[in-house]
């Protein structure tokens, strides 16, 4: 992790050992909160270069960290938590002294804040919710449509679209910009040989032993298991589960049985 003047100048470094990061933020005050690596978990502070990183929330085994964001007090801020267990997952709200840490947003869902609301993805529509920053809950205001077809990122959600600036500047990826893809043949010499299946939204692309069939993930914000007939042109939904997210799919030797993963919802990891 480290710093730079707008001015230009050297970069400083703040910490070491960022090999996995899931983004920070800094205060008014100098203290930078950060998520040094997803895959061990922990939330730690740091303020000013030398510093030597304090751990603001310790590796919890039930949930994963990712992307702190300072509220406007500068004590408090939101992370998202990652879970298997639906009841866990979504945007909390933490302080720095480790005292509070509460849920405000369920789902999965990563949250930020900017000019009294809490803006969030559900199913590729941006929405705004009102929020008390100074108390961290939510009003009892119904949450408000915002924008659509708003991209979801991969990496279990914790890479964010969309960003909002203290003066209420929006910017974010539409679906057409990260979601709509097309799937493009090439020879082992590199010749480009056309396109198959539909444009979609691809992760996981694996080929049948044969050749002939098209295993794949897609969704948002949860994946399905999807296989493509690339000789009829026939796509077929191998699970349907909404609240799950299911990935990497692997073909047996024979071609007629498909494992894959599950990295959250329902079923349990694996």
């Amino acid at each position: 992790l480290k710093s730079i003047e707008a001015s230009g100048g050297p970069a400083v470094v703040v910490a070491d050992h960022c090999m996995n990061e899931a983004g920070g933020s800094w205060n008014r005050d100098g203290t930078i909160v950060f998520v040094p690596d997803v895959s061990k978990g922990g939330v730690y502070k740091v303020t000013g270069a030398d510093s030597t990183p304090v751990p603001v929330m310790t590796a919890n085994p039930d949930k994963v960290y990712a992307q702190p964001r300072f509220l406007p007090d500068g004590r408090h801020f939101l992370y998202v938590a990652l879970a298997s267990d639906p009841g866990l997952g979504g945007t909390y709200v933490a302080s720095l002294d480790g005292r509070e840490d509460r849920l405000v947003l369920g789902g999965n869902t990563f949250a930020i804040y900017a000019s009294g609301f809490l803006l969030y993805l559900r199913e590729g529509t941006l929405m705004a919710q009102a929020f008390e920053p100074e108390r961290g809950i939510r009003k009892g205001d119904p949450p408000r449509r915002v924008v659509d077809r708003v991209a979801h990122a991969g990496d279990y959600g914790h890479r964010p679209t969309f960003d909002a600036s203290e003066n209420g500047i929006l910017i974010y990826s539409t679906n057409s910009e990260a979601n709509d893809k097309r799937l493009k043949w090439f020879d082992r010499t590199g010749k480009y040989q056309g396109t198959t299946g539909e444009v979609g939204d691809y992760w996981d692309v694996r080929l049948s032993p044969d050749g002939r069939k098209l295993a794949s993930n897609s969704g948002d914000p949860n994946s399905e298991i999807w296989v493509d007939d690339l000789e009829h042109a026939v796509r077929m939904r191998l699970t349907i589960d909404p609240g799950s997210d299911h990935g990497v799919p692997v073909w047996s030797p024979d071609g007629n049985t498909i494992v894959f993963g599950s990295m959250q919802g329902k079923l349990p990891p694996g």
